[in-house]
């Protein structure tokens, strides 16, 4: 009589102590452990943890069914039924009552995952933009959100009007943050004041056939406005390479007789 009421009293109070717990504990210092379960299955509650996983429940938003290393952890810290039948990530597919989750691990990458998300979605919107942006430049220049004639269109230097000039461009590259944006092959360029252009890779120049003179992934070539000690046989146009993690930048001169040379063309106005 006396064990079947300390067992009682056993149970009671781990009864208590699953119902007490209202927030997130750790155990070892890495496994993150969901304050309750979340009920019993049949199979994976795959729509529910993804609604508690997007209200960032609890502060995380990866949380996960246990594997059978981390429910064996959770029954021998008490924050599991010893005698319970828990769905894990091994068994799935079996009838089990559910309890969270996640690990330190999974916390960075959801973390990444999610400023991933962020990143990508104002890239978007910044090359979306149309018209001239204001990047807090010191000369005051507004440079187009977009390409002459629209991406990777090549034309000759007397084509185009409002080119930026050399020292433009240098200033666009001494003032603003460049950041290599791999997916859409092409900078983030962003002035001090917030604001920014998507300033594409072009791969490079190509003669008047189309045939391409220079074509790598990372490069890209636009025309300037200036011209080599203001004599007109000789013009500038602007370069940047990404390469092994690096941004490269330089000026380049070309004869202006060669009339079959072609480049991409950002404009500006002040």
């Amino acid at each position: 009589m006396k064990k079947i009421i300390t067992l009682f009293v056993l149970l009671c109070s781990l009864t208590t102590v699953f119902a007490q717990r209202t927030q997130v504990e750790v155990i070892y210092d890495y496994l993150y452990v969901f304050p309750s379960e979340i009920g019993v299955f049949d199979s994976k509650p795959t729509r529910v943890i993804e609604q508690l996983n997007s209200n960032s429940q609890f502060g995380y938003s990866s949380w996960r069914l246990p594997d059978e290393e981390e429910l064996s952890l959770l029954k021998a810290n008490g924050y599991a039924k010893a005698d319970g039948t828990y769905m894990t990530a091994n068994r799935s597919n079996s009838r089990g009552a559910v309890l969270l989750v996640t690990t330190k691990q999974d916390i960075e990458k959801a973390r990444k995952k999610k400023a991933d998300q962020e990143f990508m979605a104002s890239v978007s919107k910044i090359i979306s933009q149309t018209g001239y942006i204001d990047l807090g430049l010191s000369s005051g220049t507004k440079w187009a959100a977009q390409n002459y004639g629209g991406t990777q269109k090549y034309y000759t230097h007397a084509q185009v009007a409002n080119l930026p000039s050399q020292t433009q461009w240098q200033e666009l590259e001494r003032e603003c943050t460049w950041t290599w944006v791999n997916s859409e092959s092409g900078f983030i360029v962003k002035g001090r004041n917030g604001n920014a252009i998507f300033l594409n890779a072009t791969y490079g120049y190509v003669t008047w056939d189309g045939t391409p003179q220079m074509k790598t992934r990372g490069t890209g070539v636009y025309w300037s406005s200036s011209w080599l000690d203001n004599r007109k046989d000789k013009d500038v146009y602007y370069s940047f390479d990404f390469e092994d993690g690096k941004i490269y930048h330089g000026e380049y001169l070309r004869n202006k007789l060669l009339e079959d040379y072609r480049a991409c063309a950002r404009c500006v106005i002040r």
